[in-house]
C-alpha cells in the first residue's frame, strides 16, 4: 500500500528525530508537531491512508469523517484509551499499537513508587537534611503480599519484578492469568482484601471504569497501599480520597488521573489555592501541608502559559528544600518550559540545533519563512508541542503576513 501517512500528533522531540535517513525509509510521511492545528483531525488526515497518533481522541464521528483512512499506528499499546477500536473496525481502519511499548518502563516506574510510599525514602532524605537524626517507620516488601490487577505486558513484568523481590504475588485477570507466570490467580475482592500493596494495570473501557470503587477500596487493608500507572479512570477517585483522608489506607502512589491535566481544586494536587509560611516552614495546598509529604510527581504543569505558572513552581522549591522529592525538580522544569533558555543553554554547550531565528520583527519572520521554506512557530512558554504552528511559504505573501501576524498577537517574541 503507498500514499501519504500523517504522524498527527507528534512531540517535539519526536519530530527533530526525523532525519535525512528517515525521510529515505518513509519518504511521505507528514509530520505535524503538537496537537491537530484547531484540533481538526479530518482535515489533517485529508487523502492519507495512515496515521501515527500519539495521543489524540479519535472517537467515532471523527474516524467516520476520516475518508480514505486505512490504518492508524498508535504510540502505544493502550490504544483504546484514545481510540474508539469498536468503531474503527466497522468502519475498516485497522489499529495498529507497538507491542510491548514501555512494559518494563512502566513496571518499574510502578515498583519505584511502592518503594517510595513503602520505605517513606524522601521524608527520611529530608529529615536527615534538616538535621533531625531519626529513624521512620517503614515496610519491608519481603514476603509481603503485592497484588497484580492486570496481566497483560505491563502486569507480567510487575509480577516478576515483585517475584523476584521475594514478595508474594497475587494476580487477577479478566481473561486470565498466564500458568508460567511465579503468582497465584485469584478473585479480585480477595486480592484487594490479602494484599499489602494494590498494583494497577488495566486498560480502561466500560467494564473496568471505576472498577476500584468504594466498596472494593472499603476491602483493603489499613496499612496497604495502592499504585496505579494504568488510567485514572480505573478507579473511583472520590472513594480513594475519601479513604485516604480517614486512614482507611496508608497510601496511593499514582501517576495517572481520571481528569488530566487535574481541574483547579483537585484535592490530589490543588496548587490553585497554596498557602507559603516561611516563618513556620510550610507550603499549604488547602488543609495539605506539601512540605510533611514523601514526594510530589508533576503530572501537568499548566493548561496555558502565565506568570502564575511560574510562581507554583518557584513554591515547589520550598518544598524540595524540606526534604520533599518532587519529580522533576521544580527548576528542571522552569528551565524545561523557558524554550528560549533551552535553547541557549543548548547552543552555548555547542549542542548542535536546528536552523533558528528569534526575533519580533514581522519582517524578519517572514525573511525566515522564505529562507527555511517553512517553518515551526513556539511560544516560547509552553508544555510539549501545545501552541505550537508550521508556516510555510507557499501561500500569497498577504496570506504569510497575516499568519505571522496572527501568532504575533500571543507570541511577541517570535522563536
Amino acid at each position: 500500500m503507498s500514499g501519504k501517512a500523517v504522524f498527527i500528533d507528534c512531540p517535539e522531540f519526536l519530530g527533530q528525530l526525523y532525519n535525512a535517513e528517515l525521510r529515505a525509509i518513509v519518504p511521505d510521511l507528514v509530520m505535524n508537531i503538537g496537537d491537530p492545528p484547531g484540533g481538526d483531525t479530518p482535515a489533517l488526515l485529508k487523502g492519507a491512508f495512515g496515521a501515527i497518533n500519539d495521543h489524540t481522541f479519535m472517537n467515532e464521528e471523527t474516524l467516520r469523517a476520516c475518508d480514505g483512512l486505512k490504518v492508524i499506528v498508535f504510540m502505544g499499546t493502550g490504544a483504546s484509551s484514545y481510540i474508539d477500536v469498536e468503531a474503527a473496525e466497522q468502519i475498516g481502519i485497522r489499529v495498529r499499537t507497538i507491542r510491548d511499548y514501555g512494559n518494563r518502563t512502566v513496571a518499574e516506574h510502578a515498583v519505584a513508587l511502592m518503594f517510595a510510599s513503602a520505605r517513606r525514602l524522601a521524608a527520611m532524605d529530608g529529615a536527615i537534611r534538616g538535621g533531625v537524626w531519626e529513624t521512620l517507620d517503614g515496610i519491608e516488601l519481603e514476603h509481603k503480599t503485592l497484588g497484580v490487577v492486570g496481566s497483560g505486558g505491563i502486569g507480567k513484568e510487575m509480577v516478576r519484578l515483585g517475584h523476584a523481590l521475594g514478595m508474594k504475588v497475587l494476580a487477577w485477570n479478566r481473561s486470565g492469568v498466564a500458568a508460567d507466570l511465579p503468582c497465584k490467580e485469584c478473585a479480585l475482592d480477595d486480592l484487594m482484601a490479602r494484599s499489602d500493596v494494590v498494583s494497577l494495570h488495566l486498560s480502561l473501557n466500560d467494564e473496568t471504569e471505576e472498577i476500584i470503587d468504594a466498596r472494593r477500596i472499603a476491602l483493603m487493608r489499613p496499612q496497604s497501599l495502592l499504585i496505579n500507572t494504568a488510567r485514572g479512570g480505573v478507579i473511583d477517585e472520590a472513594a480513594l480520597i475519601t479513604a485516604l483522608k480517614e486512614a482507611k489506607i496508608a497510601h496511593a502512589g499514582l501517576d495517572v488521573f481520571a481528569a488530566e491535566p487535574l481541574p483547579e481544586g483537585h484535592p490530589f494536587l490543588d496548587m490553585a489555592n497554596v498557602t507559603l509560611d516561611l516563618e513556620q516552614n510550610s507550603l499549604y495546598s488547602g488543609s495539605h501541608n506539601l512540605c510533611e509529604l514523601d514526594a510530589l510527581v508533576v503530572k501537568k504543569i499548566s493548561a496555558v502559559y502565565s506568570p502564575t505558572t511560574l510562581d507554583r513552581l518557584e513554591l515547589l522549591r520550598v518544598a524540595e528544600q524540606a526534604g520533599v522529592r518532587v519529580f522533576s525538580p521544580a527548576q528542571s522544569m522552569l528551565r524545561l518550559i523557558d524554550r528560549l533558555s533551552c535553547t541557549v543553554t543548548l547552543r552555548n554547550a555547542g549542542i548542535p540545533m536546528p536552523d533558528t531565528v528569534v526575533t519580533e520583527e514581522v519582517n524578519h519572520a517572514i525573511e525566515a519563512v522564505q529562507r527555511f521554506g517553512s517553518a515551526v512557530f513556539k511560544p516560547l512558554y509552553s508544555t510539549k508541542a501545545r501552541g505550537m504552528l508550521i508556516i510555510d511559504d507557499h501561500q500569497e505573501p498577504a496570506a504569510l503576513r497575516q499568519a505571522i501576524l496572527s501568532f504575533r498577537e500571543e507570541n511577541p517574541m517570535m522563536y
